[in-house]
Parts: C-alpha cells; sequence; structure tokens
C-alpha cells in the first residue's frame, strides 16, 4: 500500500484544455480558461484557471510543462480558432493545486 508522501507524488495523466472566454477588446486583454481533465477521472466539475492576455496564458503553458514544440501549435490554435487540447500531460496532485487547476 502506498503512504501519503507516494500518493502525493504519483503523477496523474490527462489533457490540458484552453479556450478563449472573452475576445481582446480596445482596453481589455483577451481572457482564456486552462483547465485540466485526468483521463481516469469519472467526470464531473473541473477547476478553471483564468489568464488574462497570450504572455500570461504562454506563462501557466510553460509552468504546466508544456514543451516548446507542443506550445507553439497550442497558441497558434487558440489565437485562430478559440481553442486548444494538449493530450498526455501529467502533473502531480501538488502540482495540479499549485497550477491553480
Amino acid at each position: 500500500m502506498l503512504d501519503v508522501e507516494e500518493v502525493i507524488h504519483v503523477e496523474i495523466e490527462g489533457s490540458v484544455h484552453v479556450f478563449t472566454l472573452a475576445e481582446a477588446t480596445s482596453g481589455q486583454l483577451a481572457t482564456y480558461a486552462v483547465s485540466f481533465a485526468p483521463y481516469a477521472s469519472g467526470g464531473g466539475s473541473i477547476r478553471i484557471d483564468k489568464r488574462r492576455g497570450l504572455a500570461d496564458l504562454e506563462g501557466q503553458l510553460r509552468r504546466i510543462g508544456i514543451l516548446d514544440e507542443f506550445l507553439e501549435p497550442a497558441l497558434r490554435a487558440v489565437r485562430t480558432t478559440g481553442q486548444t487540447d494538449i493530450p498526455r500531460v501529467r502533473l502531480t496532485p501538488d502540482e495540479i493545486a499549485e497550477l491553480g487547476l
């Protein structure tokens, strides 16, 4: 049986979802929602982290650990379609909490 310390360090695999909540206006940056959906989840509610502007969104995706080879296409998709999914992301429960996901 795993002890508490081992459970905290177990990685959870899922997808990071990004979508535009509000488009940029003359005085406001666009607002984006970032969420993490574990594959093993039985459904239910997910936490949404709000980001203002592409630079803030990019910073959060880098903190999550998204590599440049996946980051650039994801940001391009958000700019052109308003959303993107980044599959096969692994985070520990601590990382999920620290990132607000």
